[in-house]
């Protein structure tokens, strides 16, 4: 995933990685991939390069992250050309990695290339870009002493995502499953996930929240979640109890500030916002209740348990906060880092 030179190979029998003057759209062509079924991916080492034939987009059976969850994932939204809260995405990747005890095969720099260059081979201008880290190839025991080095995976999935219905919103069950040990990583074992979203689905609800030992709300399994006091309070759960949201972590920025400056007309009725538990019951006495991811924007919940949450429709204040973090995603700021297209692709001047 490094630069090395681009030699004259048949673009099916190996990987291009990026480098100055190289011929990607070419190799693209020559690859047979149709523009509409496109999503580049950085393969892991030792292949370094960013391939958008679906062909070459494997994970071998022996990588840790397949067989024993061992590794972390990052998700970042790609906005108007641009990478939003990228360093951000990057500091929690590089802390995941710390605290699950798996190196990074690259230089936090040389990661930091590898997402742009996979960006702007998608040729997109909107999307969302995943990234992840195992602890590599390696035997089938569970421990990783034989994994040669760790493994680096980016992907980009082209287009916006869609968009929620205010009036209708997301209906939420409170599962069954406490929250998973270590939930404030963001690992790949998401099987605690994965079993709370199909009990919702089960029963007939869009997701589940999770809670803690002691009863107090924590979080959905892609989601934070946050509630709206009768006194005009934001209130999210505390950030050092449930993974720390990038998306909420903003919002929370943001509130703080328009509170403080009162410049956004539509949070009129929002006192403030703060950090502490909440029960279930509580959660569900609220004025509003809303979800918060930073690919999924702000999404009001209308419903928890089968009762409706407020009048049963998307409150002002949370479609007040989904509209103040859309506008600071799709403008550009000192949180954007602009996909270097012409370098890759020849895309200038868009």
């Amino acid at each position: 995933m490094g630069d090395p030179e681009v030699g004259e190979r048949n673009p099916r029998e190996s990987f291009h990685p990026p480098a100055p003057r190289t011929r990607l759209p070419a190799q693209v062509r020559a690859a047979g991939c149709a523009p509409d079924r496109t999503m580049p991916v950085s393969p892991p080492l030792p292949c370094r390069g960013i391939t958008t034939n679906p062909a070459f987009m494997m994970v071998h059976i022996d990588d840790h992250a397949v067989h024993r969850g061992h590794g972390v994932f990052d998700t970042l939204p790609m906005c108007n050309g641009h990478l939003y809260d990228l360093d951000h995405h990057l500091d929690r990747l590089a802390d995941g990695c710390e605290r699950v005890r798996v190196a990074l095969p690259l230089s936090r720099e040389e990661i930091r290339r590898v997402v742009l260059h996979t960006a702007a081979a998608s040729k997109s201008m909107d999307g969302t870009v995943r990234l992840w880290v195992s602890a590599g190839r390696g035997d089938f025991s569970v421990s990783p002493r034989d994994c040669a080095r760790a493994c680096l995976y980016c992907a980009v999935v082209p287009g916006k995502p869609r968009g929620v219905d205010a009036e209708a919103g997301w209906r939420v069950v409170t599962s069954g499953l406490r929250q998973a040990p270590m939930n404030t990583v963001k690992s790949t074992n998401y099987l605690q996930n994965a079993l709370a979203q199909m009990e919702a689905e089960d029963a007939g609800a869009d997701t589940a929240v999770f809670t803690d030992a002691a009863g107090f709300v924590t979080e959905a399994p892609i989601m934070n979640l946050a509630i709206v006091t009768d006194a005009g309070e934001l209130v999210f759960p505390p950030f050092d109890t449930t993974l720390p949201g990038t998306g909420a972590r903003r919002l929370s920025e943001l509130v703080r500030r328009e509170v403080d400056e009162r410049a956004f007309h539509a949070l009129e009725g929002l006192s403030g916002v703060a950090e502490r538990q909440f029960t279930v019951e509580e959660a569900r006495a609220a004025a509003e209740v809303m979800l918060v991811g930073s690919t999924t924007g702000v999404i009001p919940v209308t419903a928890w348990d089968g009762a409706p949450i407020g009048d049963g429709t998307g409150g002002k204040i949370t479609v007040a906060l989904g509209a103040l973090l859309r506008q600071d995603m799709d403008t550009p700021g000192d949180l954007h880092t602009e996909v270097p297209y012409g370098y890759l692709t020849a895309m200038r001047g868009l």
